[in-house]
């Protein structure tokens, strides 16, 4: 049986929206990245069939700080007048600034893949593309618009913020039943951010379904 390979990066911006199902038309951030920005994070980056990045530490490395933030919304929440002149709707979200995070997984292998050790494969090209600064398309912290000033390799001087402390129940694991090929199927958990650590290991992302 292959073993896991270690792969760990970070991130940083000036702000940061990783959505709260239960929020609505007002959206709040969860403190730290869903299973679901971390997937889109490392496929950025690479995409290997029949291997996986599992996460299992989030490294909050600023303090948790939240802003509002003015969208446009051009939905189906608007009102009948607003949706008959093509008008917007203009609502607050409660987004994160100044965000850093270093997120510590495992590559391992998942599914079926005719390539020997496919894991060893994605963690190499992840290596890769980040040293040289490549990507399959930009990275964003949650919404697209919020770009990251740093993309790329753990950062020695980067350490945990003591001052990052919350609870996060309802954390959105993945809104899919599997993490390749699944249907709708969200799954939650609850964690906790405590000192600037948070421990996703057993929430079980590869068992999902």
């Amino acid at each position: 049986m292959c073993s896991a390979l270690r792969f760990g990066f970070e991130i940083a911006g000036p702000m940061a929206m990783f959505m709260r199902p239960d929020t609505g038309s007002c959206p709040v951030s969860y403190p730290l990245p869903t299973g679901s920005a971390i997937k889109a994070l490392v496929e950025s980056v690479a995409r290997v069939e029949g291997a996986v990045f599992v996460p299992r530490l989030v490294h909050v490395c600023r303090p948790i700080r939240y802003v509002p933030y003015v969208c446009n919304y051009g939905g189906p929440l608007r009102k009948t007048d607003q949706m008959k002149q093509g008008s917007n709707l203009q609502h607050v979200a409660r987004v994160l600034a100044d965000v850093c995070y270093q997120i510590l997984g495992e590559c391992v292998p998942y599914g079926r893949c005719d390539v020997p050790n496919p894991h060893v494969k994605l963690t190499s090209m992840l290596e890769r593309r980040l040293g040289l600064g490549q990507s399959r398309y930009p990275p964003c912290l949650g919404w697209k618009e919020f770009a990251p000033s740093y993309f790329g390799f753990l950062r020695p001087e980067t350490k945990p913020s003591e001052a990052a402390s919350e609870s996060v129940p309802g954390y959105l694991v993945s809104p899919w039943d599997l993490p390749v090929g699944g249907a709708w199927g969200p799954r939650y958990g609850h964690v906790e951010v405590i000192a600037g650590i948070c421990d996703l290991g057993r929430l079980g992302y590869t068992n999902a379904g």
